[in-house]
């Protein structure tokens, strides 16, 4: 089995050094043993999610030469690679 790693952010503004560092040790991490990297959204949070955050995310992180093997903007076969793109049950919000 391949080595994976994985950046799941919740885009709800300009990436952070927190989000940067996040990714590129995965991305170390995955490129060192020879593995996949992936980026997940998780965008369950439509009033704080979404365009033109995620947009954004991505044209900051090919900017700075990262890049991801599947996922968002890249596809692969184990999609959804957004939560809401997801069965509803994982979109579904519990009520208070």
């Amino acid at each position: 089995m391949c080595e994976k790693g994985r950046f799941a952010p919740s885009p709800s503004g300009r990436m952070h050094l927190g989000n940067l560092f996040s990714f590129l040790l995965a991305w170390l991490d995955a490129r060192a043993a020879g593995g996949r990297m992936v980026l997940r959204i998780e965008d369950l949070d439509p009033e704080r999610t979404g365009e033109p955050w995620t947009s954004l995310l991505v044209e900051d992180l090919r900017w700075l030469g990262l890049d991801w093997d599947e996922g968002y903007a890249a596809g692969g076969t184990c999609g959804p690679y957004c939560q809401r793109g997801g069965p509803p049950s994982m979109t579904r919000r519990s009520k208070p």
